[in-house]
């Protein structure tokens, strides 16, 4: 399997032969990391049927105790998993729903009797709000000897959109785009979506009386089970008053929607309850198993760098900040750092938009490191896990000095293409730089690989 679509012509844009094979290893240790973290992957040996016991991660029990099997969930990796599932227990599963990108379905194909939502990422649709509708159906359905089996990764959060009655689905979709706009962490963003949600934050399980068990492939740093889709089930550290310091943090009062900004006073005086927390007895009989994550994609593909004989120093796996400052924190690093070396981490940085452009946090990272890429046998990458970096149908960057070559011989200015937050349309006109994949069907976040040679 071929994960990235340009890889031939990626190394044949090198400019010499050293560079060549640099970004053949590095677009080799994306491919690495990212099949690592592939559904079919993670959940072999982690479900499977023996001695007559249905075994998932530590959950255990007898099937002939289990009258019937649900699959729900929701994710940018949750119609692969649910694909892994259905070959590791076949036959077993009564009926399930889940809500994937509608981007990708066709991608996931049939499912069986599994129906499968193409929901709306990252601005919540309508088909997520009657996907995740049918989902609590199915929980209020399942009785105490019944299994629910939920399926959560990266993008839960705006695939299984469920506002507060009094918040419409157009108020919820404009506080999406506002935060994206705002330069808010995925943290913040996932705190003010459980308190406007009906199933965030623990919610999901309300009505529950089946044994649940979730298995979640995380996008989040450090893997806060809280944080990863709005943590549907497990529960919520997070209160109303968190809420209210992020919106007074970046001056969103007013701009929030007049509907939302009600249902929050109303959560601040404490008219409305907060999300369950621990020791809630909502939680009794749920499991939440995290079984993939940044950490295991970045370990694979230093795993494969070790091969290469360059020394490998694995650096930070939760790299934050503002993306076109963290491509030249890691330029520095790298610089500092005696050669042949290569860097491997990865993070979730963010984009303040200003401009109108089109791109990527993993695009502007390149981008912003380029102003500095002043020699040969530098390179810089970076890579989302998804495949999909913004809103360009790239899924990260490339760049060495030939990319600066072409910058240059075009007379294009990175500075201004930065400041439209434009780096697709830069790396689109010098045919070079941009790497494709489309949807990888996972998602844990972005990988930064550097390489001194």
């Amino acid at each position: 399997m071929t994960l990235i679509n340009n890889r031939e012509s990626l190394i044949k844009s090198a400019i010499n032969d050293k560079n060549k094979r640099g970004r053949e290893y590095i677009l080799n240790i994306f491919q690495k990391a990212v099949m690592s973290v592939l559904p079919r992957n993670l959940i072999k040996g982690k479900l499977f049927i023996k001695d007559g016991i249905l075994n998932i991660c530590d959950y255990k029990k007898e099937l002939k105790d289990i009258s019937n099997i649900f699959l729900i969930g929701g994710g940018k990796a949750t119609g692969g998993m649910a694909k892994a599932v259905l070959k590791r227990i076949p036959k077993r599963i009564q009926t399930g729903v889940i809500n994937i990108p509608e981007r990708i379905v066709k991608k996931i194909g049939d499912l069986k009797n599994i129906e499968i939502i193409g929901a709306g990422h990252p601005i919540p649709t309508k088909k997520g709000f009657d996907g995740t509708k049918k989902m609590l159906y199915l929980i209020e359905k399942a009785e105490k000897d019944d299994l629910i089996i939920c399926l959560i990764s990266g993008g839960g959060s705006a695939l299984m959109p469920y506002p507060f009655e009094g918040i419409s689905l157009k108020d919820l979709q404009e506080l999406t785009d506002l935060f994206l706009k705002a330069g808010l962490s995925i943290e913040e963003i996932n705190i003010i979506r459980k308190h406007c949600s009906r199933i965030k934050g623990g919610q999901l399980v309300r009505n529950n009386k089946a044994d649940f068990v979730s298995l979640i492939i995380s996008d989040v740093l450090n893997d806060p089970l809280d944080m990863i889709a709005s943590g549907p089930t497990v529960p919520d550290k997070s209160t109303f008053e968190d809420v209210k310091q992020i919106i007074e943090k970046y001056e969103l009062r007013e701009a929030i929607p007049t509907s939302i900004k009600n249902h929050l006073e109303q959560g601040y005086q404490g008219n409305i309850p907060d999300t369950p927390k621990k020791g809630d007895p909502i939680f009794k009989k749920v499991r939440n198993f995290i079984i993939g994550n940044l950490d295991l994609a970045v370990e694979s593909g230093i795993k494969l760098a070790e091969e290469y004989e360059i020394h490998v120093k694995k650096i930070s796996t939760s790299i934050t900040g503002e993306a076109s400052e963290v491509g030249l924190k890691l330029l520095s690093k790298l610089k500092s750092a005696n050669k042949p070396i290569m860097l491997i981490g990865g993070g979730e940085t963010t984009v303040t938009v200003k401009g109108n452009g089109k791109g990527g946090r993993n695009q502007e990272i390149v981008l912003s490191a380029c102003r500095k890429i002043n020699e040969l046998g530098i390179i810089i990458a970076s890579l989302g896990t998804d495949g999909i970096d913004g809103n360009s149908d790239a899924a990260g960057a490339i760049a060495d000095y030939s990319v600066i070559k072409k910058i240059e011989e075009k007379g294009l200015s990175i500075n201004e293409f930065l400041k439209e937050n434009d780096s697709y349309s830069l790396f689109k006109k010098i045919n070079d730089g941009a790497i494709f994949t489309g949807y990888t069907g996972t998602n844990v976040n972005d990988i930064h690989v550097l390489l001194s040679i």
